[in-house]
C-alpha cells in the first residue's frame, strides 16, 4: 500500500510559508503568485482537516499542529535534498585518481596528454599532488605516482621510461 500523503506541492509551499511566517515572503521565495500560495495553504489545511497558521495583526503564526508539521516537513525535504546533493556528487565526482608527480612531468608530459586521456575516461578525475623537491619516498595517499626508484622500496615499481644518457659535443 502506497504512501496517503497530501499534495508535496502544498507541503512545499507549507514549509516555504512556516519557515518565513510570511505569504509574501514564500512567494517572493517560489516564484508564484500570492493567489497561489494562498491556495495550496488553504488546500492542505483543507485535506488535513487542522488549522496550521493563525493569522494576526501582526502577520502569521504557527498553531501547535502548523509547527509540528513544519519540523517533519523541513527535516523530510532537508534529507532528500542532501541525497540528492550526495548522488549528483558521486555522479559528477566519477572515479578519481591521485597522481603524485614532478612539476617537470607534469607540465612537459601529462599535461600534453591530459585531453587525450579525459577523452578516452571522461570518468576518472585526475588529482595531481605536485612534487617540487627530489622525488623519492612515500606516495602520501597518491594512487600512483613516479619516483627515483631504490632497490628493496617498498612500492611495487615498474620501468615508466628509461634513462638514456649520450654525449652532446660541438666541434668547438
Amino acid at each position: 500500500m502506497g504512501l496517503r500523503l497530501p499534495s508535496l506541492q502544498a507541503l512545499l509551499v507549507f514549509e516555504a510559508a512556516a519557515r518565513h511566517l510570511s505569504l509574501t515572503r514564500a512567494v517572493a521565495e517560489l516564484n508564484v503568485t500570492p493567489v497561489a500560495v494562498s491556495r495550496m495553504v488553504t488546500r492542505l489545511e483543507d485535506a488535513l482537516g487542522l488549522k496550521l497558521f493563525a493569522r494576526t495583526k501582526t502577520g502569521l503564526v504557527l498553531t501547535d499542529e502548523g509547527a509540528k508539521l513544519q519540523v517533519a516537513v523541513a527535516s523530510g525535504f532537508g534529507e532528500v535534498s542532501d541525497t540528492i546533493e550526495e548522488l549528483k556528487s558521486h555522479q559528477e565526482q566519477g572515479e578519481t585518481v591521485t597522481l603524485s608527480i614532478s612539476s617537470g612531468f607534469a607540465s612537459q608530459w601529462l599535461l600534453p596528454r591530459h585531453e587525450r586521456f579525459h577523452e578516452a575516461f571522461p570518468a576518472v578525475n585526475l588529482r595531481l599532488q605536485v612534487m617540487t623537491s627530489r622525488l623519492y619516498g612515500p606516495l602520501d595517499g597518491a594512487d600512483l605516482g613516479i619516483r627515483l626508484h631504490k632497490p628493496g622500496s617498498e612500492h611495487e615499481a615498474f620501468c615508466f621510461c628509461p634513462e638514456v644518457i649520450i654525449a652532446v659535443c660541438s666541434p668547438g
